[in-house]
């Protein structure tokens, strides 16, 4: 889980020592209380990213290309969002993000399943949805791997509950609407039909009050398990291409549509991403695996990730103040807080990572993750961590401070 066990006490601490600290300079500031102080953009922004009070400003000053160029960092974390701002390109005009992985398998898609499309253009998606394909998407195999997701299994809690909220107040508005033609039908039976004794006539009726009853019932039991996405894969002769169909997100039906997705290929290729709709305006990758079998769509599970990246390694060149401590490093970004477990990492999400680490070449590890332990530094992790700084000279900082 991300670091955060400490963060109460520590800002307690703080606050306090701020209010001795303006006590005892009250009488020394000649009338110029911290009540009279006013806070200008400069030291606001200034203290969002607090650099001077660990002499950062002053080292880039003194060395302003030493500024993290040529150092690669992996991001061990909820998952970057490699739409945020600061995290687009170095100071020196690269790529800021390499690579987006999610090492948990959470947001993973079997695609295995194979079809072709009929005469029409259309193939059958793995939901059961009939699906059309851009005439203009190279496939020379003609085949077309497709796999579904439920799309609740990718947002965090946070986004989830806002979406279901609200779904339900649109389903409520329609649901009340349908019990009121249903009651308004009843009512208009009733007054064609003062006394009822055919036989058809009582059957009638009482289809039309069990419709009504069961409309009414219907939202007791409501239970939404969230829209469902068709994810379908194919090799364009070059790289693995992947589309969604999101139009079970969408509000307007022409919207979402596979045929207008921009295909994706493995972030590490293209650098590109998407947005799930304008609802969620939540991003996304996606990572191609075992030939096309295996989709892996990565979302974050928290910010908590992209935060750690931005203090890091954030770049802004028109405010320069919101810097990172290295605006000049790269990072991939490795995903090890399952959403499936409330962003619990796990042993496996772990190793993956840091064969992810390995893989790239990095230099260093920002792990600011993790929970209380009974046993610290001990673990099939730790040996693994104790090797690869060993053999590769990867550093891995772990953010203790505030575990």
């Amino acid at each position: 889980m991300p670091c955060s066990s400490s963060l109460t006490s520590c800002c307690a601490s703080a606050h306090s020592s701020i209010n001795t600290n303006i006590e005892n300079d009250d009488n020394n500031n000649n009338g110029a209380t911290p009540r009279n102080l006013k806070l200008n953009e400069s030291s606001f922004l200034s203290s969002l990213m607090p650099k001077k009070e660990i002499g950062v400003d002053r080292f880039l000053h003194a060395h302003p290309s030493y500024d993290g160029r040529g150092a690669l960092i992996a991001i061990f974390d909820s998952g970057v969002d490699p739409a945020a701002a600061g995290l687009q390109v170095t100071s020196d005009g690269k790529p800021k993000i390499l690579d987006v992985l999610d090492c948990t398998g959470s947001g993973d898609v079997d695609t295995s399943k194979v079809v072709k499309a009929d005469a029409d253009g259309c193939i059958s998606g793995a939901s059961g949805a009939s699906l059309v394909i851009n005439a203009s998407w190279k496939n020379p195999s003609g085949e077309w791997h497709v796999g579904y997701k439920f799309v609740y299994e990718l947002f965090t809690e946070k986004l989830t509950s806002r979406l279901k909220k609200e779904r339900k107040k649109k389903w409520d508005k329609k649901n009340q609407e349908e019990i009121a033609k249903a009651v308004k039908q009843l009512d208009d039976f009733d007054q064609q039909h003062a006394k009822i004794e055919d036989a058809e006539l009582k059957k009638a009726r009482e289809d039309l009050q069990n419709r009504v009853d069961l409309l009414r019932k219907q939202s007791e039991s409501y239970d939404d398990k969230g829209p469902v996405i068709d994810v379908v894969v194919w090799h364009d002769g070059e790289v693995w291409r992947v589309a969604l169909d999101t139009q079970s997100i969408e509000d307007d039906p022409d919207c979402g549509k596979l045929a207008n997705f921009v295909p994706l290929t493995n972030y590490r290729i293209e650098r590109k991403y998407g947005v799930f709709s304008k609802l969620d305006a939540c991003t996304f990758v996606v990572n191609v695996y075992n030939d096309g079998k295996v989709v892996s769509i990565v979302t974050d599970s928290s910010p908590h990730g992209t935060h750690v990246a931005g203090i890091a390694t954030a770049f802004h060149p028109e405010e320069p103040l919101l810097n990172g401590v290295a605006p000049g490093a790269q990072l991939i970004s490795c995903k090890i807080g399952d959403s499936r477990l409330g962003s619990m990492e796990t042993g496996t999400g772990l190793t993956r990572a840091l064969i992810a680490a390995v893989e790239h070449k990095c230099d260093l590890i920002n792990m600011s993750y993790g929970e209380p332990t009974l046993l610290p530094d001990y673990g099939r992790f730790v040996d693994l961590v104790n090797e690869v700084s060993s053999e590769t000279l990867i550093l891995t900082v772990p953010a203790v401070s505030f575990c």
